[in-house]
């Protein structure tokens, strides 16, 4: 199996449809997203029925995705501190 970065392509099978989710719910477009926007969809996500694991993988495939962006602005350093704040 071949990997990108060192990710398998299971995983990134499922990033892609974590990132899927976090598209039909954050305000703005991945390209166009801001801080406050990443930080809505968490809120917005830690308030759904999802098992712990499932918020922290879809939280780790967002921080990845931001983090390839080079984006300063949605430099979230302390993701997992946005998952404990609000459940």
């Amino acid at each position: 199996m071949r990997e990108s970065k060192g990710v398998s392509n299971i995983r990134l099978c499922k990033y892609v449809s974590h990132l899927k989710l976090a598209s039909m719910h954050m305000k703005a477009q991945f390209k166009e997203a801001k801080r406050k926007d990443a930080e809505e969809f968490i809120a917005w996500l830690n308030s759904q029925d999802y098992a712990t694991n499932t918020v922290l993988d879809i939280m780790s495939a967002l921080k990845r995705l931001f983090q390839n962006r080079n984006d300063n602005k949605i430099a979230l350093k302390h993701w997992h501190n946005l998952h404990n704040a609000s459940s």
